[in-house]
């Protein structure tokens, strides 16, 4: 197992009376050093008012005199524009503390309006020299609290956060990542993904697992424990995303979706690992693109880099435990790439069977010329990818972008 430390201080606040603490949680972190909290509200496209949650919130706080400016309109898959305006409204309003509520979209702008807040420059550029660098970031971040509609993600608790530059052409994806854009309070109750529609809960449970896949496919064999707890952690997705899709009131099925889905992406079973991500690297393209859904074009995408892995036998190993510990194949009588292949058709199954997810990039109404532009925007991250499970090159990232199509 690799060296490593952790810290991972997101309270989360889960259960139908989680928002009994949303005043003090506002107040705790709006209110340092006996300063009045000056809430930024952000939200999405008005789901939450048809579901009566922005009441809900909204009432909480005028009840508790806690003075709040909203910011809404975030977009999925949200864009540089709108984050940059965001960021400005919080400064005209000299916030203190940002509260997201929505899904994985609104949180990841909410932070990276925290982050901009006291930036002396452009928040693209400040993703864009991060990223180059592999960094995190430094400088002031406003705290940043949560209330989840969208089990997906794992941004709740999570250190990192992405953008889509819709400014430029093509458009590109991108975020950046540091200890202190970790939100301080995330509150959850499972009754608020009540209304997320079928097709929705399938592509964020897509979500969930590939985040999963994505630390577990590790080439730091002897991290025992953390590949045990992942194993459970997709166990769980397989097991509850279906009954969640047929009977969306279900509380067992969205509670346990919801916690899964936070504890997939906070660096639990990313540490001790050797991991750099993947199929995210290849997925966000078709994101930036023509917003596609992240968890849809995940599922696309992940077992045909599963088909190109396997042809290494060293790489082996990982699919036998996948095939063997989470969807119950036997390995008797049969070689390691026999079992491989068996794993990868399990998760095609899950995904485009189980999800009804698309299966090729096709359908996703994207272009078959667009592949080159997607190979060339990701060929860029060589240097990352190298450090991967089986590491990438130019010729590669388009066979597994041809394959998909």
């Amino acid at each position: 197992m690799k060296d490593f430390w952790i810290w991972v201080p997101t309270k989360i606040v889960f259960g139908r009376n989680c928002l009994d603490e949303l005043a003090d949680g506002v107040k705790l972190w709006g209110g340092k050093d006996g300063k009045e909290p000056r809430v930024l509200l952000v939200t999405g496209g008005g789901s939450i008012k048809k579901m009566g949650l922005y009441d809900k919130v909204t009432g909480i706080l005028n009840d508790a005199g806690i003075k709040f400016f909203e910011y809404s309109g975030v977009s999925a898959n949200p864009k540089v524009s709108h984050l940059r305006k965001g960021i400005e409204f919080a400064r005209e309003n000299k916030v203190n503390v940002v509260l997201a509520v929505g899904g994985g979209s609104v949180i990841d702008e909410a932070k990276g309006i925290a982050v901009g807040y006291d930036y002396d420059g452009d928040i693209w550029d400040l993703s864009t020299e991060l990223n180059s660098k592999g960094a995190a970031v430094s400088t002031p971040v406003l705290p940043v609290l949560t209330i989840l509609t969208l089990s997906a993600t794992g941004t709740e608790m999570a250190t990192g956060c992405n953008w889509t530059n819709d400014t430029v052409t093509p458009a590109v994806k991108r975020g950046l990542h540091g200890p202190e854009v970790r939100p301080k309070i995330t509150f959850e109750n499972p009754e608020f993904t009540y209304s997320v529609s079928e097709f929705q809960t399938a592509a964020g449970s897509a979500d969930v697992l590939s985040h999963i896949f994505e630390s577990y496919f590790s080439n730091a064999t002897t991290a025992y424990m953390q590949a045990r707890v992942a194993e459970a952690m997709m166990k769980t997705v397989i097991k509850y995303a279906p009954i969640a899709m047929k009977d969306p009131t279900n509380y067992e099925a969205r509670a346990n979706l919801m916690y899964c889905a936070s504890w997939a992406n906070n660096g639990y079973i990313v540490k001790g690992n050797q991991v750099n991500w993947s199929v995210h690297a290849l997925e966000h393209e078709l994101t930036s693109f023509n917003d596609t859904t992240h968890g849809e074009g995940l599922a696309v995408i992940t077992p045909r880099w599963m088909e190109w892995v396997i042809t290494d036998e060293s790489k082996l190993y990982r699919f036998v435990e996948l095939g063997q510990n989470v969807f119950g194949i036997s390995t008797e009588g049969k070689t390691d790439l026999e079992v491989a292949k068996e794993t990868i058709q399990a998760v095609k199954d899950f995904f485009w069977k189980d999800l009804k997810l698309k299966s090729r990039i096709r359908d996703l109404g994207i272009e078959h010329d667009k592949l080159e532009m997607f190979t060339e925007q990701v060929s860029k991250k060589l240097g990352y990818l190298q450090g991967c499970y089986k590491p990438f090159t130019r010729e590669v990232i388009a066979q597994i972008y041809e394959a998909s199509y």
